[in-house]
């Protein structure tokens, strides 16, 4: 029994680690996005709307090469703010 309620409270604490650091590189996509990108793309629904592709890869890939020489300084950097821009896309 014990050992089912230590189970169930590590996978509690897995699924609530998962939903705080999604919630996190979010925020932290945001963030990079208003420092590196608001000055010249105000709107960032509105680009994240205007990139073409069928599904959330394709868009993540074209907002990917696009960035990749594009004002980012890392590739962490990079991932965050196009996690942040897909998720825009609802």
């Amino acid at each position: 029994m014990l050992d089912l309620i230590a189970r169930s409270a590590f996978a509690s604490g897995l699924i609530f680690a998962a939903v705080f650091s999604g919630e996190a590189a979010a925020d932290s996509g945001a963030a990079l996005y208003a420092q590196s990108c608001e000055r010249c793309h105000a709107d960032a629904r509105a680009l994240a709307t205007s990139v073409r592709g069928r599904t959330t890869a394709d868009v993540a890939a074209s907002l990917e090469g696009f960035l990749s020489h594009h004002h980012t300084d890392s590739d962490a950097e990079r991932n965050q703010i196009v996690d942040y821009l897909t998720g825009l896309r609802g």
